[in-house]
C-alpha cells in the first residue's frame, strides 16, 4: 500500500510537467505568496473606478454615451463584470482664468501648483474620474476685489498698512502716500 506522498514522488518522475502545472494552478488557486486571492468589483461612482482588484481600461471599450472597465481580480482572483458610468456624469476639470482660483468645471485645487511673485497658480480637479485641468493662471496685479477695485492699492504701486481689503486707510509709498476711499477705490491712482 502506497502513501500519498509516495504516489506524488512516482508522479514527479513519471510526468514531471503534469506535476509542475498542477503545482502552478495550485500556487493560483491560493493566491500568490501566500495572499488570499481578491475578486474585481466595481465602483461605479467614478471613471475606472474599482472598490477591489485593479482597474483595466482597456478590456472593455467606451461606447458615445458610457466609459465602459472591468475590474480585474488579484492573486488569483476573479474579474468583475462589466464596469461603467456614464459621460456625462464625469467632470474634467476646466479653467477660469478671470479669477484667482476660478473654475469653469471641477474644483478649484490652489495647492497642487506653487504660486510666483507675478502670477496666481492653480489647477481645476476633474470629478468622478475626470481628468484634471492643465495649469490655471492670473496676474496677480489683475486680481481684484469684490467692489471690482485693484486689490492692495496695486494700481498706485505700493503695499496695504495696517488694514484688510474692505477697510479705507493709506498705503505707505515712496515719497508720499496712497489714499484709499471708503470703497476701498483708489482716490489719486488714475481708476
Amino acid at each position: 500500500m502506497t502513501t500519498a506522498l509516495t504516489e506524488v514522488a512516482m508522479a514527479k518522475t513519471r510526468f514531471p510537467a503534469a506535476v509542475a502545472l498542477f503545482g502552478w494552478a495550485l500556487c493560483i488557486a491560493q493566491g500568490a505568496a501566500g495572499q488570499e486571492p481578491i475578486d474585481g468589483v466595481c465602483d461605479d461612482s467614478l471613471r475606472n473606478g474599482c472598490s477591489a482588484g485593479t482597474a483595466n481600461d482597456a478590456a472593455i471599450p467606451d461606447n458615445a454615451t458610457t466609459y465602459l472597465w472591468r475590474c480585474d481580480g488579484q492573486h488569483g482572483g476573479t474579474n468583475s463584470d462589466k464596469c461603467h458610468i456614464r459621460v456625462a456624469d464625469v467632470v474634467d476639470g476646466a479653467c477660469d482664468d478671470t479669477v484667482r482660483n476660478g473654475c469653469s468645471a471641477g474644483t478649484p485645487n490652489d495647492a497642487a501648483i506653487p504660486d510666483n511673485a507675478a502670477t496666481y497658480l492653480w489647477r481645476c480637479d476633474g470629478q468622478r474620474g475626470g481628468a484634471n485641468s492643465d495649469k490655471c493662471h492670473i496676474l496677480v496685479a489683475d486680481v481684484v476685489a469684490d467692489n471690482n477695485c485693484p486689490q492692495d492699492c496695486g494700481a498706485c504701486g505700493c503695499t496695504p498698512s495696517g488694514r484688510d481689503a474692505t477697510d479705507a486707510g493709506v498705503c505707505s509709498i515712496s515719497g508720499g502716500s496712497c489714499t484709499v476711499a471708503a470703497d476701498n477705490c483708489p482716490q489719486d491712482c488714475g481708476t
